[in-house]
């Protein structure tokens, strides 16, 4: 009709197309869906649409978790979980973040899924809500240990292992290391376990018969150059910075002719004579 004039037509209403679901979870009901259908006042039905709820969510929650694992297999935290919101469609990353009391990252997963051996959680294109648990491990320190004797005596056996007690607060490990001649660059790697607000040990040698302490050389690098510490004082080891470090334990001969017995010297007690 080309006078139809819709704004004179009493006839024809228009009515709203568009409305408010309400009592929709994003983060529960993410998996269900949503059937709309709409009828017109002669209640002529149109077919149904179909749209998932998790289509609709605009915004993903990560929930991100910090623990680490014990020698059952269980999970414990190190600091409370977080969220975070990602858009939809975009990309998450997020570097691991560092943990004190000597706990050092190892792996992550996202959700119940593998292992991943990176300290960087990454989840592509994100279209669903995900949980990330980051998982730490007891920093391990190393120190590679040697002991060197630099002056010899023909007549005092050369050793050829050291020892050594490493102290950490209350704990005591000893460790065995290569002893040689000054010229021999043979270090002892010993592996030690930093306890929770612990991060050095003492490093005390197991002096020989016949030998003295004279002094140490310690390190962050393999190498033996340097100036001797010979004040009298032991080595200790500090792992805050360094989770690995050598150290040179220095002895000498304590005497140019030794005794034929170590136990029990009784020089030249012969008793008396009746």
């Amino acid at each position: 009709d080309p006078n139809y004039d819709p704004a004179k037509d009493a006839s024809l209403i228009t009515y709203p197309t568009t409305g408010t679901i309400t009592g929709f979870n994003g983060l529960t009901d993410i998996d269900k869906y949503i059937h709309i259908v709409s009828v017109d006042r002669a209640t002529n039905v149109s077919s149904v649409k179909t749209i998932q709820v998790r289509d609709l969510v605009q915004k993903f929650r990560i929930t991100e978790k910090y623990q680490y694992q014990d020698a059952d297999g269980n999970f414990h935290d190190l600091q409370a979980p977080k969220t975070v919101e990602v858009n939809r469609e975009t990309n998450y990353s997020q570097l691991a973040p560092a943990q004190a009391d000597n706990w050092e990252i190892a792996s992550y997963m996202v959700d119940n899924g593998s292992e991943i051996k990176q300290d960087t959680a990454t989840i592509n294109n994100v279209t669903d809500h995900h949980t990330v648990t980051f998982i730490y491990k007891k920093a391990i320190a190393t120190a590679h240990l040697r002991q060197v004797i630099v002056t010899e005596n023909d007549e005092i056996v050369l050793p050829e292992t050291g020892y050594a007690s490493l102290a950490q607060h209350d704990t005591m490990l000893q460790a065995k290391m290569k002893s040689s001649k000054l010229n021999t660059e043979v270090f002892s790697p010993v592996q030690l376990e930093l306890l929770t607000g612990y991060y050095t040990y003492t490093v005390t040698p197991v002096i020989p018969e016949h030998y003295e302490y004279v002094g140490y050389l310690m390190t962050d690098t393999k190498h033996t150059t340097g100036t001797m510490v010979a004040d009298g004082s032991l080595p200790t080891l500090d792992f805050i910075k360094k989770k690995e470090q050598w150290v040179t334990l220095y002895l000498k001969p304590s005497s140019s002719s030794p005794r034929p017995y170590s136990w029990d010297y009784q020089v030249n007690d012969f008793g008396k004579v009746q």
